[in-house]
Protein backbone atom coordinates (compact mmCIF):
# COMPACT_ATOMS: atom_id res chain seq x y z
CA UNK A 1 0.00 0.00 0.00
CA UNK A 2 2.88 2.18 0.58
CA UNK A 3 4.82 1.74 -2.72
CA UNK A 4 1.45 2.35 -4.23
CA UNK A 5 0.78 5.53 -2.48
CA UNK A 6 4.37 7.07 -3.30
CA UNK A 7 4.15 5.81 -6.85
CA UNK A 8 0.78 7.76 -6.92
CA UNK A 9 2.38 10.72 -5.31
CA UNK A 10 5.29 10.85 -7.31
CA UNK A 11 3.51 10.12 -10.71
CA UNK A 12 1.42 13.06 -9.44
CA UNK A 13 4.25 15.73 -8.63
CA UNK A 14 5.95 14.60 -12.45
CA UNK A 15 2.32 15.27 -13.72
CA UNK A 16 2.20 18.61 -11.57
CA UNK A 17 4.86 20.52 -12.90
CA UNK A 18 5.14 19.35 -16.38
CA UNK A 19 1.47 21.21 -16.78
CA UNK A 20 2.96 23.63 -14.82
CA UNK A 21 5.87 24.19 -17.05
CA UNK A 22 5.99 27.53 -19.11
CA UNK A 23 4.24 26.91 -22.62
CA UNK A 24 6.88 27.21 -25.52
CA UNK A 25 6.54 30.57 -26.69
CA UNK A 26 6.73 31.93 -30.29
CA UNK A 27 10.27 32.44 -31.37
CA UNK A 28 10.64 36.21 -32.65
CA UNK A 29 12.38 36.11 -36.08
CA UNK A 30 15.56 36.90 -37.17
CA UNK A 31 17.44 39.49 -38.48
CA UNK A 32 19.33 38.19 -41.47
CA UNK A 33 22.67 39.26 -42.21
CA UNK A 34 22.67 37.76 -45.79
CA UNK A 35 23.14 40.31 -48.42
CA UNK A 36 19.58 41.20 -50.42
CA UNK A 37 18.35 39.13 -53.12
CA UNK A 38 16.81 39.68 -55.83
CA UNK A 39 13.79 37.85 -58.07
CA UNK A 40 13.28 40.33 -61.73
CA UNK A 41 11.43 37.70 -62.85
CA UNK A 42 8.70 37.64 -59.70
CA UNK A 43 5.20 36.79 -61.15
CA UNK A 44 2.49 39.84 -59.98
CA UNK A 45 0.70 37.75 -57.57
CA UNK A 46 3.77 37.00 -55.79
CA UNK A 47 4.85 40.68 -55.49
CA UNK A 48 1.33 42.08 -54.79
CA UNK A 49 1.77 39.09 -51.38
CA UNK A 50 5.17 40.47 -50.51
CA UNK A 51 5.24 42.44 -46.66
CA UNK A 52 6.12 45.60 -49.16
CA UNK A 53 4.69 46.74 -52.59
CA UNK A 54 5.46 49.92 -53.98
CA UNK A 55 3.82 50.86 -57.38
CA UNK A 56 6.16 53.26 -59.82
CA UNK A 57 6.35 53.40 -63.62
CA UNK A 58 8.43 50.68 -65.35
CA UNK A 59 11.84 51.34 -65.48
CA UNK A 60 11.67 53.62 -62.54
CA UNK A 61 14.48 53.05 -60.09
CA UNK A 62 14.53 53.26 -56.12
CA UNK A 63 16.76 52.75 -53.71
CA UNK A 64 16.49 50.36 -50.88
CA UNK A 65 18.03 49.94 -47.45
CA UNK A 66 19.61 48.20 -45.68
CA UNK A 67 21.82 45.75 -48.09
CA UNK A 68 21.28 42.81 -46.20
CA UNK A 69 17.96 40.81 -45.18
CA UNK A 70 15.09 41.58 -48.08
CA UNK A 71 14.40 39.69 -51.09
CA UNK A 72 13.03 41.84 -53.73
CA UNK A 73 11.00 40.92 -56.17
CA UNK A 74 10.56 42.54 -59.50
CA UNK A 75 13.18 44.23 -60.15
CA UNK A 76 16.66 44.20 -60.78
CA UNK A 77 19.92 44.97 -58.28
CA UNK A 78 22.43 47.19 -60.21
CA UNK A 79 26.35 45.50 -60.39
CA UNK A 80 28.12 48.63 -58.21
CA UNK A 81 25.24 50.10 -55.99
CA UNK A 82 23.49 47.55 -54.22
CA UNK A 83 21.08 49.66 -52.71
CA UNK A 84 19.95 50.65 -56.27
CA UNK A 85 17.08 48.74 -58.10
CA UNK A 86 15.33 49.50 -61.66
CA UNK A 87 11.80 48.31 -61.47
CA UNK A 88 10.24 45.81 -64.40
CA UNK A 89 7.79 46.18 -67.00
CA UNK A 90 4.88 45.35 -64.74
CA UNK A 91 5.82 48.63 -62.19
CA UNK A 92 5.57 46.56 -59.37
CA UNK A 93 8.04 46.01 -56.45
CA UNK A 94 7.87 44.02 -54.00
CA UNK A 95 9.65 43.38 -50.14
CA UNK A 96 10.48 40.70 -47.36
CA UNK A 97 12.51 40.21 -45.20
CA UNK A 98 13.11 41.20 -41.25
CA UNK A 99 15.22 43.78 -40.61
CA UNK A 100 14.62 47.00 -37.86
CA UNK A 101 14.85 49.67 -40.11
CA UNK A 102 14.35 50.03 -43.75
CA UNK A 103 14.97 52.97 -45.85
CA UNK A 104 12.90 53.67 -49.53
CA UNK A 105 13.97 56.29 -51.29
CA UNK A 106 12.52 57.36 -55.29
CA UNK A 107 10.72 59.93 -56.91
CA UNK A 108 8.57 58.29 -58.09
CA UNK A 109 6.63 56.04 -55.83
CA UNK A 110 1.71 56.05 -56.34
CA UNK A 111 1.81 53.90 -53.99
CA UNK A 112 3.10 52.02 -50.97
CA UNK A 113 1.32 49.09 -49.31
CA UNK A 114 2.99 47.59 -45.95
CA UNK A 115 0.01 45.83 -45.23
CA UNK A 116 1.33 42.42 -44.03
CA UNK A 117 2.88 42.27 -41.01
CA UNK A 118 6.17 43.22 -40.46
CA UNK A 119 6.81 42.45 -36.23
CA UNK A 120 10.69 43.67 -36.27
CA UNK A 121 9.96 46.97 -38.13
CA UNK A 122 10.93 49.80 -35.85
CA UNK A 123 11.71 52.56 -38.18
CA UNK A 124 10.64 53.31 -42.03
CA UNK A 125 11.81 56.43 -43.89
CA UNK A 126 10.07 56.82 -47.19
CA UNK A 127 11.68 60.33 -48.62
CA UNK A 128 12.39 60.91 -52.13
CA UNK A 129 15.63 60.99 -53.85
CA UNK A 130 15.49 64.91 -55.16
CA UNK A 131 13.75 67.85 -52.93
CA UNK A 132 10.17 67.17 -54.63
CA UNK A 133 8.64 63.72 -56.02
CA UNK A 134 7.83 63.71 -59.80
CA UNK A 135 4.45 61.48 -58.61
CA UNK A 136 1.58 63.83 -57.76
CA UNK A 137 0.25 61.96 -55.29
CA UNK A 138 1.54 59.08 -53.18
CA UNK A 139 -1.42 56.56 -51.65
CA UNK A 140 -0.10 54.67 -48.57
CA UNK A 141 -1.18 51.78 -46.65
CA UNK A 142 0.88 50.95 -42.98
CA UNK A 143 -2.13 49.08 -41.40
CA UNK A 144 1.10 46.15 -41.18
CA UNK A 145 3.36 47.91 -39.26
CA UNK A 146 1.49 47.71 -35.75
CA UNK A 147 5.61 47.75 -33.83
CA UNK A 148 6.62 51.06 -36.20
CA UNK A 149 8.32 53.28 -33.11
CA UNK A 150 9.70 56.07 -36.09
CA UNK A 151 8.14 56.95 -39.23
CA UNK A 152 9.78 59.93 -41.75
CA UNK A 153 8.18 60.45 -44.63
CA UNK A 154 9.46 63.50 -46.58
CA UNK A 155 9.07 64.91 -50.46
CA UNK A 156 5.55 63.18 -51.74
CA UNK A 157 2.47 64.67 -51.51
CA UNK A 158 -0.24 62.83 -49.34
CA UNK A 159 -3.33 63.35 -49.67
CA UNK A 160 -4.17 61.16 -46.01
CA UNK A 161 -2.10 59.16 -43.91
CA UNK A 162 -3.82 56.45 -41.11
CA UNK A 163 -2.13 56.02 -38.11
CA UNK A 164 -4.04 54.13 -36.27
CA UNK A 165 -2.71 51.15 -35.92
CA UNK A 166 0.60 52.68 -35.00
CA UNK A 167 0.08 52.56 -31.41
CA UNK A 168 3.47 52.46 -30.70
CA UNK A 169 4.66 54.90 -32.91
CA UNK A 170 7.24 57.85 -30.83
CA UNK A 171 8.90 59.41 -33.15
CA UNK A 172 7.03 61.20 -36.63
CA UNK A 173 8.80 63.33 -39.15
CA UNK A 174 6.59 64.44 -42.30
CA UNK A 175 8.73 66.69 -44.84
CA UNK A 176 11.54 67.15 -43.07
CA UNK A 177 14.58 65.36 -44.37
CA UNK A 178 17.04 66.62 -41.87
CA UNK A 179 15.07 64.27 -39.32
CA UNK A 180 16.45 61.74 -40.79
CA UNK A 181 20.17 62.30 -38.58
CA UNK A 182 17.76 62.16 -35.49
CA UNK A 183 15.92 58.57 -36.06
CA UNK A 184 16.86 55.57 -34.46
Amino acid sequence: MKKSLALLALAALFIGTTSCRKKDEPKPPVVSTDPNTTDASADVAAIKNSQAVLTVPAGSVVYIEPQTGLKILGATMDATDKTKYTVGTNGLLGINGNVEKLKIQSDDITDLTLSKSSPLLKTLILVTKTQSATANATKIDLSGLTELESLLIAGYEIASLDLTKQTKLKNLGIGAWDLERQLP
